[in-house]
């Protein structure tokens, strides 16, 4: 099988929907309209074409006033703007005010993303990573794995963002995850395989940390995978009262999950250390105390390099063993229900052929029990250790 993560996670909330939409390729027809995935595009391309400028002239973001910005920025839109997938935005007025809105959300995000390089030593190294081949894209190697002695699968995905840190021989990377609406890192939803994209990707990145790198003497670490919401905020006067530059980094700050390292940590934000305290990072999901310790909240856990290491190897063995039931033939309707609220049926386009009725005995939800970030990391570490015993 040569898949993408995401087809592994709709594999995951329900079996026959993966087989429709990717066993008989049923899908929707297409519309001439400016959809979520358009806009998620634009917004990918313009920000990969400024990095990607700002790297070629040699400069780094920290270092851009803002006429450079904008002289970029402009640059950078007009090039993607007249790719013929957008000319949508040209075909009306109503398109037009919407062109104006997608121009000036990007434009506070890359304004976003410059401020907090200020207060941080880490700094983007590639764009749009490919892992594996897309069409005749080639990338870094896939992720490969044996299912049995006749099967494999080979994972491949796109990073929307390689991000390092270089403290003396020691080289951190994380990686960011442009994302259109409001996203955490999820523990019990990564465990289940609902939410697998970002541990795939940083599995991605350990395959070919030799490559990326290019420096067998350089120690690499994973410091963790973020996901930055593309938005344009509105304040509130209440919001402000600590200055609008402050407010504006608050409402863009990174959510997912670091490494809880703390020599990483300090020069993730460079400006904890300065202060005194207790104080929440501006930039970054975590706090720094009084005695200098660092720490986060329950929900959002810091996690240990061991946990991390559990994390990826759960995500790696869930990528097994969806390839396995693939192959077996597995389509029940078997939709997930986690907390009462979230089912794998709400934005399914497939309700009318699967004809679920949840009052009939023979369709059922697959309900998956709640799991706090510290029940996760447990469960994990005992199925782990329970398959080292075995």
């Amino acid at each position: 099988i040569y898949t993408s993560i995401s087809k592994l996670e709709e594999f995951y909330r329900n079996q026959y929907a993966y087989f429709l939409k990717y066993g008989l390729k049923l899908r929707e027809r297409d519309v001439f309209e400016l959809s979520a995935a358009s806009t998620g595009e634009f917004f990918h391309a313009v920000l990969d074409g400024l990095i990607k400028l700002v790297q070629a002239q040699g400069l780094t973001l920290a270092s851009l006033d803002d006429d450079t910005l904008d002289q970029f920025l402009d640059q950078v839109s007009l090039t993607v703007l007249a790719q013929p997938q957008f000319t949508i935005l040209s075909s009306s007025n109503r398109m037009a005010y919407l062109r104006r809105q997608l121009l000036n959300t990007v434009r506070q995000i890359a304004y976003a993303i410059r401020n907090q390089s200020l207060h941080s030593e880490a700094t983007p190294r590639q764009t749009e990573v490919l892992f594996g081949n897309v069409g005749k894209e080639h990338g870094l190697k896939a992720l490969d794995f044996k299912v049995d002695a006749e099967h494999s699968v080979h994972v491949r995905g796109k990073i929307d963002r390689l991000d390092q840190i270089q403290v003396a021989d020691q080289n951190y990377l994380g990686i960011v995850d442009y994302k259109s609406s409001q996203h955490k890192f999820d523990f019990q939803q990564a465990y289940y395989g609902l939410a697998m994209q970002m541990l795939t990707y940083l599995n991605a990145v350990l395959v070919n940390e030799s490559e990326i790198v290019q420096n067998p003497n350089e120690k690499v670490k994973l410091a963790g995978a973020l996901y930055m919401h593309i938005q344009n905020p509105t304040l509130k006067p209440s919001d402000a009262k600590a200055g609008f530059e402050a407010a504006l980094l608050k409402a863009n700050k990174y959510k997912g999950v670091v490494l809880d390292d703390p020599q990483l940590l300090q020069h993730l934000d460079t400006e904890l250390p300065k202060k005194t305290g207790y104080q929440h990072s501006k930039i970054y999901p975590f706090s720094r105390k009084t005695d200098g310790a660092y720490s986060s909240t329950k929900a959002a856990p810091l996690v240990t390099e061991t946990q991390l290491d559990a994390l990826l190897a759960n995500n790696r063995q869930l990528i097994v063993a969806a390839a396995e039931a693939i192959f077996a033939g597995a389509l029940a309707l078997n939709p997930i229900r986690l907390n009462d609220k979230q089912t794998a049926l709400q934005y399914s386009p497939y309700l009318a052929i699967m004809e679920f009725d949840a009052m009939l005995p023979e369709n059922n939800y697959r309900d998956l029990p709640p799991l706090s970030p510290q029940e996760v990391l447990d469960r994990i570490a005992t199925e782990l250790g329970d398959e080292k015993n075995e």
